[in-house]
């Protein structure tokens, strides 16, 4: 036997530290489940077995209610094999059947029930405990959860049942959105996922390299935000070593290197938020869909061929933005590549839209709105339907100066961060004596001064710098019906849509809402 696919693992801020609790729990028992609290149910240090299924300990009091949840095994005298086991039988008061032999020992300290806690050098060993079917559940705390070391799972989930790590705040399944997501701060630390896993409702931070990568294919990322803070060149918010990645209302930062960072994979990103990075999407060698997307203010690039490739990359229904002053290229392509399709697409605010470094026609362009570049396209044909026409972003707006001063984390510029939204708005510094170029986060200001999230260095008063505001790029009424696919082809139907991923606000007494194209909504969140 072996732990259970219908087992959930419960990790809580407040749980007795060092993951020692028994954490799980398999419904399928009929018992009850500890999992929902801090401390165990049951602990002694009696506890023995003798190469048997059967765990006995003369202090315990064991209890009917007791099957299904864990039993883990902290330390023992003898030949143990520490670690998570399942309470299959209760038996009576001393004595359990577990789902397998545990060695053969005595003086066992043991925890039945109770949640587990991350910040512990057994943080790899309790992601290594599922299987397919599994979920790994993290309640909401106000304060952040730390891995307490680097973390290469190598358990595998199934095709048809991966195994999930789910965040809530309150209730399980309750689907918390922004800052009501619990925050996995990895730190230097890497997170590392094997096959078949998917990750919900969570906020990741670190500087790591890789920070959260998937490593072996077919994993998903759903209503999670990615943070790479790191000031080292070239990292990932998420790493994609693996194949067939599935993003879908996610949000990706990284301040000095790529919010999505892949290698030889295929990747399917929908209703996301690349942003706030060095470049958005880092394209090598295999099939990119990015649908319904955000890539905005980001320092070299939103989309970045690295080397040729030749599988097929889509950016479809999504806004390009670079900045209202025109910042980096859109699409850096690398010679050599073909198949791109770019397909009712904003491209806004590049020095280069499109830059092909090849004369080529293996591509295709259509229904896309470039406007406020400075060169719209190089070596690479536009579509019959393509337009240059103002979209009207809702709100977005920039900030800008060049002789600010700093002091360690502290930007002053007189009168000039008033409309700044902290934790929300990123300042991009462009130069500076001494100091570091690059995206940093604002996490306090006054109408004078903006307190950066990593001190840049730096000495003087010649910091250049600008930050985008409002973030809101719903289009405007230029936009109306501009967008594919228009009219059907053979079919009595008409689609109308407006160009970009986010649609136009309709007037008072219109359809009365923000209309967003399918993927999008909450892409956005905090």
């Amino acid at each position: 036997m072996a732990l259970p696919a219908t087992g959930v693992i419960e990790i809580r801020q407040s749980a007795t530290a060092n993951n020692v609790n028994g954490g799980g729990f398999n419904s399928a028992r009929g018992g009850t489940d500890y999992t929902l609290q801090d401390a165990s149910q049951l602990t002694n240090t009696d506890g023995a077995s003798t190469a048997s299924t059967t765990f006995t300990s003369a202090l315990a009091t064991f209890t009917s209610a007791m099957v299904g949840n864990y039993l883990h095994l902290v330390s023992a005298t003898g030949t143990p094999t520490l670690g998570w086991y399942e309470i299959v039988t209760f038996t009576d008061a001393n004595n359990v059947v577990l789902d397998r032999t545990s060695g053969t020992y005595t003086l066992g300290t043991f925890h039945v029930g109770g949640a587990m806690s991350l910040n512990s050098t057994l943080d790899d060993d309790l992601f290594e405990i599922g299987i397919e079917g599994n979920i790994f559940y993290i309640k909401y705390s106000a304060s952040t959860f730390v891995l307490g070391e680097a973390v290469s799972i190598t358990a595998t989930g199934g095709v048809q049942k991966p195994i999930e790590v789910i965040g809530y705040n309150t209730t399980r399944g309750d689907n918390p959105t922004g800052a009501n997501r619990p925050t996995v701060s990895c730190g230097a630390n890497s997170l590392i996922f094997a096959l078949n896993w998917q990750t919900s409702n969570i906020i990741f931070t670190g500087t790591g390299s890789p920070m959260v990568n998937f490593s072996s294919g077919n994993s998903k990322g759903v209503n999670c935000k990615y943070k790479n803070t790191s000031t080292a060149v070239d990292r990932g918010a998420v790493t994609n070593n693996g194949v067939d990645l599935f993003l879908v209302n996610c949000e990706l930062i990284s301040y000095r290197g790529k919010a999505i960072a892949t290698t030889s994979n295929v990747l399917l990103a929908v209703g996301c938020y690349l942003h706030a990075s060095n470049m958005g999407l880092s394209v090598r060698v295999s099939t990119y869909t990015l649908v319904d997307c955000i890539i905005s203010d980001n320092v070299t690039s939103a989309v970045n061929f690295e080397v040729a490739n030749t599988g097929r990359t889509n950016i479809i229904n999504s806004t390009l933005y670079g900045s209202e002053n025109t910042t980096g290229t859109a699409f850096a392509v690398f010679t050599g590549t073909t198949d791109i399709t770019l397909l009712n697409n904003i491209i806004y605010g590049f020095t280069d839209g499109v830059n092909h470094p090849d004369v080529q026609s293996v591509g295709f362009d259509d229904y896309n709105c470039y406007f406020n570049n400075d060169t719209d396209v190089t070596n690479w044909t536009k579509g019959s339907n393509d337009v240059a026409t103002n979209p009207t972003f809702t709100s977005v707006s920039q900030l800008t100066g060049v002789n600010a001063s700093v002091s360690g984390s502290v930007i002053t510029a007189t009168g000039a961060f008033g409309s700044v939204t902290d934790n929300v708005d990123y300042f991009y510094l462009i130069s500076g004596t001494g100091a570091t170029a690059g995206m940093y986060g604002i996490t306090s200001h006054t109408a004078d001064t903006a307190t950066l999230d990593i001190a840049p260095g730096g000495s003087g008063t010649n910091i250049s710098w600008q930050i985008t505001t409002g973030h809101n790029f719903a289009v405007g009424t230029n936009m109306k019906a501009l967008g594919f696919p228009g009219s059907f082809s053979g079919a009595l139907s008409t689609g109308y849509m407006d160009i970009g991923a986010v649609q136009r606000q309709e007037p008072t007494g219109g359809s009365g809402g923000l209309l967003i194209n399918p993927g999008l909504a909450g892409g956005m969140n905090g």
